[in-house]
C-alpha cells in the first residue's frame, strides 16, 4: 500500500489554488470537472506527493463531514474491501471514478475518511 494523495474539500477554490500554488509553490498537475458545478485540481510537490482540491457549488452533503480524505493505492484492494465490509467500516463503494480508477471509502477509528484505490 502506498500513500497517494490527500483530498481537501474547499468552499473557495481560487483561494485554495493561490494557497497551494502561490504560497506553498506546489505545481498544478491536472484538473477536471466531473459534474456540473464540481471542480477538481491536483497539486504536487517536488516529491510527487499530491493534494487534491475539490469544490462544489452546492455542498450541503459536506456539512458535519471531515473536510479531509486520505488516499491509498493498493494491490490488496479486494481483500481490504471484503474486510471493510466485515468490520462495518465501508462508507461507499466500490465505485468507478473516471475511466481508470476504482475505489471505495472507509473511515478509521477517528472518523477520518480513507479512499482505497485499486492499483
Amino acid at each position: 500500500m502506498r500513500f497517494c494523495w490527500c483530498t481537501i474539500k474547499t468552499k473557495e477554490m481560487e483561494k485554495s489554488r493561490e494557497f497551494y500554488g502561490g504560497f506553498l509553490g506546489m505545481r498544478a498537475e491536472r484538473s477536471s470537472s466531473p459534474a456540473p458545478g464540481t471542480e477538481i485540481v491536483f497539486f504536487s510537490d517536488e516529491n510527487r506527493m499530491e493534494v487534491e482540491l475539490i469544490s462544489k457549488e452546492e455542498i450541503p452533503e459536506w456539512q458535519g463531514e471531515c473536510p479531509v480524505t486520505i488516499g491509498f493505492r493498493t494491490d490488496g484492494f479486494d481483500r481490504l474491501l471484503d474486510e471493510s465490509r466485515e468490520k462495518g467500516i465501508l462508507d461507499l463503494g466500490p465505485v468507478r471514478m473516471g475511466k481508470d480508477m476504482e475505489c471505495f471509502f472507509i473511515h478509521d477509528p477517528n472518523g477520518v475518511k480513507l479512499q482505497i484505490i485499486r492499483d
